[in-house]
């Protein structure tokens, strides 16, 4: 659902069927205050009910590494760059996934009513990092939403993060995360599932050859 490959209703459904069925089990467990703060988190972008949700569960696993890391992705995604750092260096090994994108769509706390800028957020975290994914996008009032495009068109600053980081010799992953237009329209109930799944296939090839392109001309 989150990733776009099957936002439908259904599938949220289907996630709040199973959250019942953990919350009849043991509503205070924490691996049940866990998959909560996912739902609230993945399926309607409530990051302070997430966040009630984890920090519920790390007063009583202060030091589970799973539950650090789901704060601190709430803090990221909250604009809280400081905090997710602290949170981060509070678990000795513990590094960053980073998007390129995220910080197109996510609110910057610090001047309300703008986004943050992937530059600057990569910059503070680019020591803690292990692994990039690389998605891009502009940020659409009117739609109050990102509006997704191939790598190096957007406001990801995608061409500038990789090189730097190609000069300061990063070794970890770099994978693709396309989110464009066909990806989402596969996850509609309508239409025929094959051509669905082409246009995935298809949309893939195309952001990895421009993909190819991006890192050739670095």
């Amino acid at each position: 659902y989150w990733g776009g490959t099957d936002s439908t209703e259904k599938r949220l459904t289907k996630a709040k069927t199973a959250l019942e069925g953990a919350e009849a089990a043991d509503s205070e467990a924490p691996v049940t205050k866990l998959a909560r703060g996912y739902y609230y988190y993945y399926g309607f972008k409530d990051y302070d009910q997430a966040l009630d949700e984890f920090q519920s569960v790390a007063k009583h696993s202060p030091n589970d590494p799973e539950v650090l890391l789901a704060i601190a992705q709430i803090h990221r995604r909250k604009g809280r760059i400081e905090d997710a750092i602290e949170t981060l260096e509070n678990v000795p090994g513990l590094k960053w996934v980073f998007d390129t994108g995220n910080p197109v769509f996510a609110e910057d706390r610090s001047n309300p009513g703008h986004r943050q800028d992937a530059w600057n957020f990569y910059q503070a975290v680019r020591e803690h990092i292990a692994h990039v994914h690389v998605k891009d996008g502009v940020w659409n009032k009117d739609k109050n939403d990102m509006t997704y495009t191939m790598p190096g068109d957007g406001d990801g600053d995608v061409e500038r993060i990789l090189r730097d980081l190609k000069t300061r010799g990063y070794d970890g992953y770099v994978s693709i995360e396309p989110h464009v237009a066909a990806v989402f329209h596969a996850s509609s109930e309508e239409g025929d599932p094959a051509e669905k799944q082409k246009e995935m296939f298809e949309s893939y090839i195309d952001y990895g050859k421009r993909m190819k392109e991006v890192v050739e001309a670095l």
